[in-house]
């Protein structure tokens, strides 16, 4: 499919930005949705059972509140859109800073609600690096980059500590399946063309 594409000379990246513009979109939607009408919840989990598309959570990630999750398995891909959206939004040529910034919030809040803690991170960490990497002004910027970070890590410390606690279930998880990744990887042709789509594989 790639060779034709670039053969044809198709941009399919604005489709499917807008793709996840709507997915966002979506993510929003669902978010208020269930905080409106609590019951809903059940509704959207079974549906995410049954489809595979939608896994709603409540997650804690330190302290006393609980925080709803609307992750849509999709959902990670939306850093795309975010940095489609930084660009539009600074690029000289065909720059739209309000349109741009804008889709780009609203990208940006749709990861934060999917709540896993790599759309998180992504979520302020990317944006904060395109305008540190595009900034003219990287000496002034950097301090102020450094100072928001320190700050911010005190003021979330015990939220960010459980982030990253490795004892946490789908932390240990994850790391406990590190050693099975690095040997489905050891296989230059698997690292290189991957595994093929729909590839079971067993975890012992």
């Amino acid at each position: 499919l790639l060779p034709v594409l670039c053969i044809l000379r198709i941009d399919v990246i604005p489709m499917m930005v807008f793709s996840l513009t709507i997915l966002s979109i979506i993510v929003i939607v669902t978010y208020i949705i269930v905080n409106i009408f609590p019951e809903t919840y059940v509704v959207i989990s079974e549906f995410g059972n049954l489809t595979g598309l939608v896994l709603p959570d409540r997650r804690n990630y330190g302290g006393d509140a609980d925080y709803l999750q609307i992750y849509y398995v999709t959902s990670p891909m939306i850093v795309v859109a975010i940095a489609y959206y930084f660009s539009l939004a600074t690029n000289e040529r065909r720059a739209r800073p309000l349109r741009g910034y804008l889709t780009m919030v609203i990208c940006m809040l749709a990861m934060i609600l999917a709540g896993s803690r790599n759309n998180l991170f992504v979520a302020f960490l990317l944006p904060a690096g395109l305008f540190f990497f595009n900034s003219k002004y990287k000496v002034y910027f950097l301090p102020l980059l450094l100072a928001t970070l320190a700050l911010s890590s005190v003021l979330l410390w015990s939220t960010i500590g459980e982030l990253l606690d490795p004892t946490e279930f789908s932390n240990s998880l994850k790391l406990n399946l590190i050693k099975d990744y690095m040997n489905i990887f050891s296989y230059p042709w698997v690292l290189i063309f991957g595994q093929g789509l729909g590839v079971d594989v067993y975890w012992p």
